[in-house]
């Protein structure tokens, strides 16, 4: 009778007849079964977190893979400098440690010989190693800051240099005390006269002795002359009973069942079998994929699609390789779609005929690296929501700064960790999930021509993007609000970003901002058009950003660039935070500030003279000191509302210029009288300059500032004495009146060639 274990399963039956409480539900920190036949990693088998070891010096599974105690064995020589390591903070609890290997050797030229070894971060010459000595007994030591613990078991231990396999185990089970375990069963407890202190690990090796970051300068005595297998590393002191369990599952009769990347291997992991059992393999490669070959105990037996053992009497390992039939298919119906998208090989081309596409919570699409995904058009290929996906607001509203923190799954497309992804030509819908895109940490990232329409939180939700490109697409209803508002386009820390030639728009109340973010560097923002009333087109939100540049677009709301503390560093000369020039901006409230090196010009300002309520340019909060500078010139300034610039009397500005702008200020239908410009009374106006302008008041006249030490500010721009009262005037210096603006939007164009 056979019995059939995943990886997992196993480690779970381990772990259920562990005895010490610390243990409950603990897998290994780091398990390496060696069980591959090719490549240089060896898979971690057994944390939550892959801690893969690096096969270092020539060491490959393709030349020195062999037949182990427990599917493959990795051969190590102590003539050689070949050994396995990992490098990490492993977060060890202040607790008991437990290593355990299974050696075969023959002897080690009459020195000590170390099979695993575990060194401080902090300190050189501080570890933990476990091994065999000169005489051929089990060896454990720790040693920290000159003290000593462990020792050889010299009678109790059997002899271990007789090329035959053996499990050797050492509980450091607190600071005094070793026990050792061959076999599976206890041989000694050594206790040290002097506490040896807690550990903090940093690397961990298998076949060779570390002394600190760099190994034992005498390393070619203690590497381990023979196989190596089974490593494990447990943070946690397991039980005899634990480590009796894990002696007889390794020693039982089984086949190892592994598939790599591509396709299935049925049954698949530790098949546990019966002397004279037989057993059959099947083998399916997945969409677009084929099998490559199928390898037994590391001989291959050719690309077969099931393999039968017979009358088995040894353990045994099948392993199973796939290469891409295809690096471009077509599909037409779901399933197709997710086994292409999920299954399917890295630099496909998955072409996706018209139609409706319905998924479900389980059927998420998560391309891989370099994946092309093409629908038959954005208005002929739908993606959409099935209607029982509704996971509410659960992870809502996102945290800007913790990507870990943020609900990945209510998302059509999941992208994490990959590069070179497209989409394209598709309509993405689905009112109950948060969004359609849902990428972090990838590279070169393109969407483009897609259609998204009616998402609860934001149409695509991005982290740590390098290389994004947003282009030619619609959003229409693209986000929602759940205390805070999501946005059509939400990104965060992106850099070298450019979102073009795109429209946003919304059908009736819901409430999201155009394009929001926080963080980011080398973006630029051109020929869109967001039509979203009384939410922000922009929101760039109260951090440092550098390079954002935002032009020749076509904008209904404000732009909210806020950043707190005085508006974020002053940056080098020539370099700008935010440079906005060439934009159609519709609405009198139109830049939210503070923000240090800010440019603004060549832009039409356009407002609606019945829709008067805002100062073009106001600050978000008060007590800041903005040190500047903000310039603001040659700009189309139509119908300015309260103002063109106020700042909360708290807040202090010493490098704002204005200039070479031409305003024409019609009478409101408050009307607005107040003056243009508004400085707090703490302001430096030796740095604020407003020169070359022509400000004209149509049907109502309005003073150019508006409080009384705001005066200081005209004293600095012109003759005071030619008014009679130079609080109500119309100013007009004499100033060059051609001022030029060509506006290219998708999907308008306008040139202004007169004012």
């Amino acid at each position: 009778m056979k019995k059939i274990f995943t990886n997992r399963l196993l480690q779970s039956l381990v772990i259920a007849l562990m005895a010490t409480s610390h243990l409950t539900a603990q897998d290994p920190a780091i398990y390496w079964s060696f069980d591959q036949h090719k490549g240089t990693t060896a898979t971690d088998g057994g944390s939550t977190t892959t801690k893969a070891g690096n096969l270092l010096n020539g060491l490959t599974f393709d030349v020195y893979a062999t037949l182990g105690i427990s599917g493959n064995a990795l051969a190590l020589s102590e003539n050689t400098n070949a050994y396995v390591r990992f490098d990490g903070n492993m977060y060890f609890d202040d607790g008991p440690i437990t290593m355990s290997a299974w050696v075969k050797s023959p002897g080690n030229g009459g020195q000590d010989m170390f099979a695993l070894s575990l060194t401080d971060k902090n300190h050189w010459n501080i570890f933990m190693r476990l091994g065999i000595s000169s005489t051929g007994k089990i060896i454990a030591q720790k040693r920290k800051e000159g003290n000593w613990g462990g020792g050889i078991a010299d009678e109790a231990s059997p002899y271990l240099f007789d090329d035959q396999w053996h499990m050797i185990t050492a509980v450091f089970a607190d600071y005094s005390t070793i026990m050792l375990y061959v076999d599976g069963l206890a041989v000694d407890t050594i206790v040290s006269a002097s506490p040896v202190g807690k550990i903090y690990p940093k690397a961990f090796a298998a076949g060779t002795l570390l002394t600190s970051d760099v190994r034992s300068e005498d390393f070619n005595k203690h590497t381990v002359n023979g196989l190596l297998d089974e490593v494990r590393l447990y943070n946690a002191g397991l039980s005899a009973a634990a480590i009796k369990q894990l002696y007889d599952d390794d020693k039982a009769l089984k086949i190892i069942a592994i598939a790599n990347e591509g396709g299935t291997i049925t049954p698949e992991g530790n098949v546990l079998l019966n002397p004279g059992d037989n057993e059959t393999f099947m083998i399916s490669p997945n969409f677009a994929q084929q099998i490559d070959d199928v390898m037994v105990d590391g001989v291959s037996v050719g690309a077969v699609t099931e393999y039968n053992f017979t009358n088995v009497t040894s353990s045994s390992i099948i392993e199973v390789f796939f290469e891409t039939e295809s690096y471009e298919v077509t599909v037409s119906t779901v399933d197709q779609l997710v086994d292409a998208v999920n299954n399917g090989a890295e630099g496909l081309i998955i072409n996706v005929v018209a139609g409706t596409y319905s998924l479900d919570s389980t059927q998420q699409l998560r391309p891989k690296s370099n994946m092309v995904i093409l629908g038959a058009g954005a208005e002929s290929t739908i993606m959409e929501a099935a209607s029982a996906w509704n996971p509410g607001t659960v992870g809502l509203p996102i945290n800007e700064e913790d990507v870990n923190a943020v609900n990945k799954s209510p998302y059509l497309f999941r992208i994490e960790n990959k590069q070179g992804v497209v989409l394209s030509d598709l309509k993405l819908t689905g009112s109950k999930i948060h969004g359609g895109v849902f990428a972090n940490n990838c590279t070169n990232l393109r969407l483009k021509n897609l259609y998204f329409d009616d998402f609860s939180w934001s149409a695509i939700q991005t982290y740590n993007i390098d290389t994004f490109s947003v282009h030619d697409s619609r959003f229409i209803d693209a986000g929602g609000m759940v205390t805070h508002k999501g946005a059509a386009v939400f990104n965060n820390g992106t850099s070298h970003g450019e979102f073009y030639n795109n429209y946003i728009s919304r059908t009736g109340n819901k409430q999201f901002v155009g394009f929001k973010a926080f963080g980011g560097s080398n973006q630029r923002i051109h020929h869109n058009t967001v039509d979203i009333d009384d939410d922000f087109s922009i929101e760039y939100m109260h951090a440092n950003n550098k390079h954002i540049e935002i032009d020749h677009n076509v904008f209904s709301r404000t732009l909210s660039i806020p950043k707190g503390g005085g508006g974020g560093p002053v940056l080098a000369e020539g370099e700008y935070s935010f440079h906005i020039h060439h934009n159609w901006m519709k609405r009198s409230y139109g830049i939210e500030l503070p923000r240090n090196s800010l440019s603004v010009h060549h832009n039409l300002i356009d407002c609606k003279t019945d829709a008067d309520g805002g100062n073009f340019m106001s600050d978000f909060s008060d007590g800041q000191i903005v040190q500047g500078p903000i310039e603001f010139y040659n700009n189309l300034f139509k119908n300015p509302g309260r103002g063109i610039f106020w700042t909360r009397e708290g807040n202090s500005y010493f490098d704002f210029r204005f200039h070479n702008n031409h305003v024409i200020a019609n009478r409101t239908i408050t009307p607005r009288t107040e003056g243009f410009f508004s400085f707090p009374e703490s302001s430096d106006f030796r740095g604020i300059r407003l020169k070359d302008n022509i400000i004209e008041c149509v049907g109502l006249n309005r003073p150019l500032v508006r409080s009384d030490w705001s005066l200081r500010l005209i004293l600095r721009i012109m003759n005071s004495s030619m008014y009679r009262t130079p609080q109500a005037i119309q100013i007009r210096p004499q100033v060059s009146r051609r001022v030029l603006l060509t506006i290219c939007t998708s999907p308008v164009a306008i040139t202004m060639n007169f004012w």
